[in-house]
């Protein structure tokens, strides 16, 4: 009898060890993975100003600084914005989880609906990707990708408007990217 107990007990050992064990490494992948590093995109770096995260309604509001409630609207759940830098450029990257395909779509389609004329973000079909080059300075990207909506404003380009577009693109194609791991 005792053997069969000390059996058991090494047994439930064991399985428990190795649930626990099974965790490690293995981190769960959400949208803050798609975070970038630097040189991600090549010779960008991430400005002193940084990186939030938004997981709160209130930590949503002071990372948009107004605006948060059509995103919160469409259903967003969680997200961060990003800021990252090359010379005197600038990009404000906001990576969005909306739960689902159609939500993220909604928020895209919402976002491309006010934007006329559209610029086309390389070689994605304006359902998937559009640039807003309107900006005197430099212009806006919308993305979505599965449950993810992506939004960027590039800045600093003055006359190099389209090396701002092909930047955006870029931007566009390194996120899909990131997203597709996730």
């Amino acid at each position: 009898m005792m053997k069969k107990v000390a059996f058991l007990c090494s047994v439930c050992f064991a399985l428990i060890f190795w649930r626990c064990d099974c965790g490690q490494g293995t981190a769960e992948r959400t949208v803050f993975s798609a975070k970038l590093g630097d040189n991600d995109v090549s010779q960008w770096v991430q400005d002193d100003e940084g990186y939030k995260v938004y997981k709160t309604y209130d930590e949503l509001y002071a990372a948009i600084n107004g605006g948060a409630e059509e995103y919160i609207q469409y259903g967003l759940i969680e997200g961060f914005w990003q800021k990252m830098t090359k010379g005197s450029y600038y990009v404000d990257c906001s990576v969005m989880d909306f739960g689902t395909v159609e939500k993220a779509t909604a928020m895209y389609q919402y976002k491309a609906d006010q934007v006329s004329p559209k610029t086309a973000a390389g070689s994605y079909p304006d359902t998937i990707a559009i640039i807003d080059d309107s900006f005197i300075t430099g212009c806006m990207g919308y993305a979505h990708f599965g449950q993810y909506y992506l939004q960027l404003s590039l800045s600093g380009y003055g006359a190099n408007k389209p090396e701002g577009v092909q930047n955006a693109a870029r931007y566009i194609e390194v996120f899909e990217g990131r997203i597709n791991q996730l």
